[in-house]
């Protein structure tokens, strides 16, 4: 027969880097959607023709967006709202990394040596491919 106490006892928390990785997921993605959209509301804000204008519109959409990361800094310098939303777009494809970076070092705080270095293996991986990826 199960006790009540059995029952609780059976209940573990969940570890200290899966809620960290939570945690870190949670609020980068909350920052990267706040981030678009005030990168939005500027980009209208200084260009308040877009909402009545379909030429403005239209330029608006053939016009690209920063590529290089210099390019979205000196926008956010000018407070231009491309490249605060390409800096929410970019805080939101780095989420990944910064996942594996908090996942290896969490591992390697608990000393579990195992998962520490799967996750260093695959940041290593992924440092790799940034590498080879670069601008051709």
């Amino acid at each position: 027969m199960i006790d009540a106490r059995t029952t609780v006892e059976l209940q573990a928390p969940p570890p200290r880097v899966e809620l960290r990785i939570s945690l870190l997921l949670r609020t980068g993605t909350l920052l990267s959607l706040a981030l678009v959209i005030a990168g939005m509301v500027l980009t209208f804000f200084h260009h308040p023709d877009y909402f009545w204008s379909a030429e403005a519109l239209e330029r608006i959409t053939r016009l690209s967006a920063p590529h290089r990361l210099s390019d979205v800094v000196a926008g956010l310098a000018d407070a231009r709202g491309r490249a605060v939303t390409m800096t929410g777009l970019l805080l939101l494809m780095l989420l990944p990394v910064l996942r594996l970076v908090v996942a290896w070092a969490g591992f390697r705080a608990e000393a579990d040596r195992t998962f520490s270095r799967i996750a260093l293996c695959v940041l290593v991986l992924v440092g790799i491919a940034f590498g080879l990826g670069g601008e051709g």
